[in-house]
């Protein structure tokens, strides 16, 4: 087998043929397929019907998957071997970036998200229906309706799909868009609106450094911390689940007077 992947090089020394061993590759990786889960999983067989025997699926249904006229079979969605996956020198390369972004598109499409606006204007996002059901105590035929725009509200909630405001980028990477988020948020309440900005620019420093933020709001997000642990601290000067003068080492201050 070596004789048929080296070739001779400078000085009579074996050299490996890259060349071949990219079509012998070729060949073999033909007809291999990806199976990528919602879960952000993902396996390779070398065909369909490996596949199908693998995960308990009907091989046509791959192959209509891999041709495109479905996104997905079950809970997985499948992709050629070739269109992930490059060869160079000698070295197979896998595209994780793509293989992740599928897998988003996947979860996302399958798993239905929904974010819910409770009648105070604050909003949780949600996996599905279900969960939001068993959460709140809620009907989920109650929940469908609104979603379906049969209904504007169930027991004073509002539902609303979360692709209406989350894309993927071209990495992968999920982009929320709170600024839309927030304005139905505003409509619903809008004191809840001017709570987040009646204290202005908000200052969080650690030390030597600070940090600026246009609103509270803002605040909460990149620091991942509750908004209204922030307002109590801005009120009080601590922290109200230890007593402390700092929330995870930081010192918040505000532009406007409380």
């Amino acid at each position: 087998m070596a004789d048929d992947v080296e070739i001779s090089g400078e000085n009579g020394r074996p050299k490996i043929n890259y060349g071949l061993i990219k079509e012998k590759y070729t060949e073999l990786n033909k007809n291999a397929v990806y199976a990528i889960h919602k879960d952000g999983s993902y396996k390779k067989y070398m065909t369909q019907t490996e596949a199908a025997k693998s995960l308990g699926l009907r091989r046509t249904k791959i192959s209509q998957c891999i041709n495109g006229e479905s996104t997905k079979v079950s809970d997985y969605t499948f992709v050629k071997a070739s269109d992930v996956e490059s060869f160079d020198n000698g070295k197979i390369t896998i595209n994780t970036t793509l293989l992740k972004k599928f897998a988003l598109e996947l979860a996302s499409s399958g798993l239905k998200a929904v974010y819910v606006f409770d009648p105070s204007g604050h909003y949780t996002r949600y996996d599905s229906t279900k969960s939001i059901a068993e959460d709140l105590s809620l009907s989920k035929s109650g929940i469908k309706e609104c979603l379906r725009g049969k209904q504007d509200k169930s027991k004073g909630y509002i539902f609303m799909y979360a692709d209406n405001f989350e894309k993927a980028d071209e990495n992968g990477n999920i982009i929320i868009d709170y600024d839309k988020l927030d304005e139905i948020s505003a409509g619903i309440n809008p004191d809840l609106a001017r709570q987040m900005t009646k204290y202005g620019k908000i200052y969080a420093v650690n030390g030597i450094t600070t940090q600026e933020f246009e609103n509270v709001r803002k605040a909460s997000r990149a620091l991942n911390i509750d908004e209204n642990l922030i307002i109590y601290y801005l009120k009080n000067g601590r922290n109200p689940q230890n007593g402390e003068m700092s929330i995870n080492g930081l010192v918040f201050t505000c532009e406007c007077d409380i």
